[in-house]
């Protein structure tokens, strides 16, 4: 069995982009940050790891550019994944919003949408969509933004799909490994 670290945890947009590329028979493991993916596939506790680069609206992610720097891993392939963001909460209802959650690029990458929609309402950073989407589900007046995975995962209700400002929303995420060579 393959195994594949990837930022996560769970049902985040980087876990899609490694289900996309690997397919679903493989051992998916999250790590907490994008450092974690690097060094276990450097220390060569997993062959491969996927980690985002760049979005079409929110730019490039510089802690991944970063760890190119020190680490011996090579880019071994590259997913390119429409995103599309859902606002969820627990109940699904929209009056009961009093605080959103969600990753500083699905934040922004739903800016305009937040302004018009929910134009008072406090936004907090998580450190993914994914973490986002648990904190909604510990909180009854607490929404995410976050995928449709992640409503399934932490049985979320989708108040409105579809929010982020652009239809035309893509990260290219890389996929790393010791070996340089498509996988």
């Amino acid at each position: 069995e393959l195994t594949v670290v990837y930022f996560g945890p769970q049902a985040t947009y980087t876990h899609l982009a490694c289900l996309d590329h690997f397919g679903r028979s493989i051992r998916a493991l999250p790590k907490e940050n994008i450092q974690d993916v690097f060094e276990t596939v450097d220390k060569e506790k997993a062959p491969y790891g996927v980690v985002p680069i760049e979005n079409s609206t929110e730019g490039i992610v510089s802690r991944t550019l970063d760890m190119f720097i020190d680490s011996n891993v090579k880019i071994c392939g590259e997913v390119l994944l429409r995103i599309s963001h859902d606002l969820l909460s627990r109940s699904g209802r929209r009056e009961e919003i009093r605080t959103i959650y969600s990753h500083p690029q699905a934040l922004g990458q739903c800016r305009q949408w937040l302004r018009k929609n929910f134009p008072q309402t406090p936004l907090v950073e998580t450190i993914s969509t994914a973490k986002a989407a648990q904190k909604a589900a510990e909180d009854s007046q607490a929404a995410a933004i976050a995928s449709s995975l992640a409503a399934h995962l932490y049985d979320l209700e989708v108040i409105e799909s579809r929010i982020e400002d652009y239809a035309h929303n893509y990260t290219r995420f890389l996929v790393i490994g010791k070996e340089i060579g498509e996988k």
